[in-house]
């Protein structure tokens, strides 16, 4: 019990008495620290915040189209190695360990590739918790990838049980900038979310990234900035969407509409994209 305090005693090879420690109180810290309670039970904490306003219209956690997104403030405390390595123990599966431990990518990549997986996993467990009633533990949620490099999740290798509610394991999509990560979790297999900072973008950035159709619908919004950004989001978060990034750049999107109002935009895809 972690309000006992312990007397240690080390013996040597003759069996004497080497040392002897008095009142040692033993601690086990449970990565990653956001709001937890360390002697509580690890399968209701989350290390990220539910991100109402970025859910897509009329979903719910009723019917088909159930979905839960996440964000994950900056962790600077936890992007550390030492600490580092000791969240991937406590919020990776086996298999993503073994694959983390072997990123060639200088520490602060590794850190956005371990808290993207920590935040989907986190909406993956939103979900699960909503729908099915189920409270996995972090590691026992896998991400994986394909052959695209789509995130894709799955219980824990040698721990298949099956969700008893009425979704299997959802399917999920990860954004990262500038120290902030959000993810989406969601029934449908057509699910993306991509994350921008709105910031001022010069002509050469707004030719490389949008027709002269789409350069014009921008020139006519109040706050062209961050339509620019939401515009890029749109691109992304489509090719994410279908699994298959912007093989053509980002022409692989158009954006045919787009409300003010709303927020909503419409898209068409190009020809490689739609093949």
């Amino acid at each position: 019990h972690w309000n006992y305090t312990h007397t240690t005693e080390v013996y040597d090879s003759s069996d004497r008495l080497w040392a002897r420690i008095d009142r040692i109180k033993l601690w086990r810290f449970y990565l990653p620290f956001h709001d937890v309670n360390f002697h509580g039970p690890k399968d209701v904490y989350f290390l990220c915040d539910r991100w109402p306003e970025a859910m897509p219209p009329e979903t719910s956690t009723a019917g088909g189209n159930a979905c839960c997104v996440v964000r994950l403030k900056e962790l600077s405390d936890l992007k550390q190695p030492a600490l580092q390595l000791a969240g991937a123990r406590v919020m990776l599966s086996p298999v993503e360990l073994d694959e983390y431990l072997h990123l060639q990518r200088p520490d602060d990549k590794k850190a956005e590739w371990l808290f993207g997986r920590a935040a989907a996993k986190d909406a993956v467990r939103f979900l699960l918790r909503d729908v099915a009633g189920e409270r996995p533990f972090m590691a026992d949620v896998e991400i994986t990838t394909d052959a695209y490099g789509r995130p894709l999740c799955r219980p824990r290798a040698g721990n298949q049980q099956t969700v008893a509610g009425p979704v299997e394991y959802p399917y999920v999509s990860i954004a990262h900038t500038a120290g902030h990560i959000a993810a989406i979790a969601a029934q449908t297999p057509t699910v993306g979310i991509d994350l921008e900072r709105v910031v001022p973008r010069d002509e050469s950035f707004l030719q490389l990234a949008f027709d002269e159709e789409e350069q014009r619908m921008l020139a006519d919004m109040d706050d062209r900035d961050e339509w620019v950004a939401r515009f890029w989001c749109a691109k992304e978060a489509v090719g994410k969407g279908l699994g298959r990034g912007l093989p053509s750049g980002p022409r692989s999107v158009s954006i045919g509409q787009a409300d003010p109002r709303s927020g909503t935009i419409g898209v068409t895809l190009g020809p490689a994209l739609a093949e």
